[in-house]
């Protein structure tokens, strides 16, 4: 919120910015945010509700994406939203001030990864006022022994991710409630929605820190006993409890990752949500049902080698004037009866098509 309204400050009030031209700043977030006594600088930001719609009267009630694909925006303003599924060619640079790490990172920075014309000549830029270029680097290469979920939108995918968190014992599923109904609650502030992550937090570090350490001791005691001994049985007693020391650390580190997966997930997920309400008359489905029906379309068109090639090598316009059309069609006609009210939707209404048949791309861009 103080990145918008001081954006807006600055380019109403600096005349360099006026001289450039008409600049126009949207800020993407999701609900309602509401500031606290608690919250640092928040004098002048209190009594007062912010949401996307207050936010950006600009938009006269186009979808985000579609406006941003206007001339009428060239910043965009964002926290967490928009960090997967928002593919949008035209992006040429990037400012970041929060950390990235992991795949987080990598969807982030992937953000600008898209061909347009002119784009080559120009290149793309990205200013990063917080993270070493060694830590970026290290968050580009291959993961192992977790979930990059590079198959983001596989519901499946994720309820194993969130079994493994759950299994995991950092945090304590009243501990997941409390923090639903802080984050929901309009009057909870940011400080008091982080003092109930506190708990899962400090639990991580304690373990992650003893983890260290015992790995740290039995790494020392296996390379004395290599130096002092032959003894097959020593040896191997000394190596298995380093190595186990070792699993225990990995699997904490893993967590992290994982973690961040989940939450990225979710935000697609959230946001696939929130376009399929937005499009289908919900009365008698379910979120799972719009979830479900999207993803079993998008499966049928993964299947089409000719669809899959145009989406890989040509800007979004472009793949959507191609053969996408008319396999998107004859995906929805082939769909189970268990999805034919939504399929009638889809055959009814080309606008609402349209919109889905948007959706299902973004799905398979993933």
């Amino acid at each position: 919120m103080r990145y918008k309204l001081a954006f807006d400050k600055h380019l109403a009030e600096d005349s360099s910015c006026k001289e450039m031209g008409s600049i126009q700043v949207m800020v993407a977030f999701s609900g309602e945010v509401a500031f606290s006594a608690d919250d640092p600088d928040s004098f002048m930001l209190l009594d007062q509700k912010f949401t996307e719609k207050t936010m950006n009267p600009g938009l006269k009630g186009r979808e985000m994406r579609k406006a941003f694909d206007t001339d009428d925006y060239q910043v965009m303003l964002v926290a967490n939203k928009f960090q997967t599924g928002f593919d949008q060619p035209k992006l040429c640079a990037m400012y970041v001030d929060k950390p990235l790490g992991g795949v987080e990172c990598v969807q982030t920075l992937s953000r600008l990864n898209r061909t347009y014309p002119g784009k080559k000549e120009g290149g793309t830029f990205v200013l990063d006022f917080v993270n070493e270029p060694e830590e970026i680097l290290a968050s580009f290469q291959p993961y192992y022994q977790t979930a990059e979920l590079a198959d983001v939108s596989d519901p499946d995918n994720i309820f194993e991710l969130f079994n493994k968190l759950r299994e995991s014992g950092v945090f304590q599923w009243h501990e997941v409630e409390k923090f639903c109904d802080a984050f929901l609650s309009k009057n909870k502030s940011n400080a008091a929605i982080s003092n109930i992550c506190k708990p899962a937090v400090e639990r991580w570090q304690k373990r992650y820190s003893s983890a260290v350490d015992a790995y740290q001791e039995t790494r020392k005691i296996f390379e004395r006993t290599k130096a002092a001994t032959n003894d097959a049985v020593l040896l191997a007693n000394a190596e298995n409890s380093m190595k186990e020391c070792k699993r225990e650390k990995d699997r904490l580190e893993i967590f992290k990752k994982d973690l961040g997966s989940f939450t990225r997930f979710y935000e697609f997920m959230s946001q696939i949500l929130e376009r399929l309400n937005d499009l289908f008359v919900t009365d008698n489905l379910t979120d799972k049902d719009m979830i479900n029906y999207a993803c079993t379309v998008r499966d049928k068109l993964a299947e089409n080698a000719t669809v899959m090639k145009q989406i890989a090598n040509n800007t979004a316009e472009q793949a959507l004037l191609g053969d996408f059309p008319q396999a998107i069609d004859d995906a929805v006609m082939e769909s189970s009866e268990a999805h034919q009210e939504m399929m009638l939707q889809y055959l009814s209404n080309p606008e609402l098509a349209r919109g889905f048949a948007r959706v299902v791309f973004d799905l398979l861009k993933q």
